[in-house]
């Protein structure tokens, strides 16, 4: 928390590639990542349960000015929610910082507010928690750091 997000490339279903950083100063990100190619272990299929929990909340997340990408290792995962909002990627070379995480929350500058292990189901955030998230970091002025993170 309170790191920037490291840049890796993402490979949308239509072919184009992008960084992460293209994102800076565009929106707010809710990055899940689903790590299974094939089956659906436990970790991905609350992840995938996420998305769905986070496409009832479209209107909370567009006032929130927030992008959900939602993120393969090895294909993108057929979404078929309001591309404004949702994006589904491959991302082969994710940083390997990343690996124990399943689900970050970034401002629009890709500073790390929140990031949730795949590993403790009861960490993992219902859509109305990501959505308070979201708020808090809207309420962020640039040069506030939050009350929580100071000793």
């Amino acid at each position: 928390k309170g790191s920037v997000i490291p840049d890796f490339e993402l490979l949308f279903p239509n072919g184009t590639r992008q960084l992460l950083s293209q994102f800076r100063g565009r929106c707010n990100l809710v990055i899940i990542f689903v790590r299974e190619a094939d089956g659906v272990r436990e970790a991905d299929g609350r992840a995938l349960k996420s998305v769905g929990e986070l496409a009832e909340q479209a209107s909370a997340l567009r006032l929130n000015e927030a992008k959900v990408l939602v993120l393969g290792r090895n294909k993108p995962f057929a979404l078929g929610d309001d591309p404004g909002i949702f994006a589904s990627a491959a991302a082969p070379n994710l940083p390997k910082v990343l690996a124990g995480t399943q689900l970050i929350i970034t401002d629009r500058f890709g500073e790390i507010f929140a990031a949730f292990p795949n590993a403790n189901a009861s960490a993992f955030p219902s859509a109305d928690e990501v959505v308070r998230w979201l708020e808090f970091i809207n309420q962020q002025c640039e040069e506030c750091s939050p009350p929580e993170w100071q000793d």
